[in-house]
């Protein structure tokens, strides 16, 4: 892969293999992370991975923290004003109707549509919501994170997302920016026994189907909430 190509080059190339945007069907363990982590060749790099994973961050997300975020305690590391950045949905586009079509000649539909186009109501520029969340200091990747922010002043990164997906690939061809995210996802639900309603607080989600995704409850985990019910 060359290092101009551009994200969407990246995303599409067939040397990444398995990435998307989906839940991985089990968290692939601590041991596993810091793997990942030891091959990264470079302080930012690694420092960038253990953030990724630690805070559940898209890359864009991760790209505006600063240091003044984050507050280290004796057994927890909290991080706060963490932005979200989500995909904006632009607003349905006005149509003339077909009744129109067929009664204006082609010089009065070019002059609707430049007018129908001139009016078309502004989209809504909503202010970006932030989470705060929690993580306790003894997970394995918190010191390799801290090291990292204690080596900067002001904003982590001066990257762009395409470098972030260029360099995670060209790490390993079997880790990708979401399978981080979704990693994470899941060792919070299999490890801390996160559900729907923690895993939406954790990640700023506002659809349950995003959790649902990484919920996976069987017979056994049926028994066993009835079992502790009973105790």
């Amino acid at each position: 892969m060359s290092s101009v190509m551009t994200l969407s080059q990246v995303r599409r190339s067939k040397d990444i293999t398995k990435r998307g945007r989906f839940a991985v069907p089990e968290f692939c363990g601590w041991p596993k992370l810091m793997e990942f982590y030891d091959k990264c060749p470079t302080l930012e790099l690694k420092g960038l991975f253990a953030i990724l994973f630690e805070t559940g961050c898209r890359v864009s997300e991760a790209l505006l923290l600063d240091t003044d975020m984050f507050n280290v305690g004796d057994e927890w590391v909290t991080i706060s004003n963490i932005p979200v950045l989500k995909k904006n949905h632009k607003p349905p586009k006005k149509k003339i109707p077909d009744y129109l079509r067929l009664i204006l000649d082609d010089s009065q539909l070019e002059t609707l549509e430049k007018y129908m186009a001139e009016t078309q109501p502004a989209k809504k520029q909503r202010q970006a919501p932030f989470r705060t969340i929690p993580i306790r200091r003894t997970e394995i990747l918190i010191d390799p994170m801290m090291d990292y922010v204690s080596s900067c002043s002001g904003q982590l990164f001066s990257k762009t997302r395409q470098w972030v997906w260029f360099n995670i690939v060209s790490v390993d061809e079997s880790w990708w920016c979401h399978r981080i995210r979704s990693e994470r996802a899941t060792q919070l639900h299999n490890e801390y026994n996160y559900e729907v309603p923690e895993l939406m607080k954790f990640f700023n989600w506002s659809d349950p189907k995003e959790a649902l995704q990484y919920v996976r409850i069987g017979s056994n985990a049926l028994k066993e909430k009835v079992l502790k019910s009973e105790l």
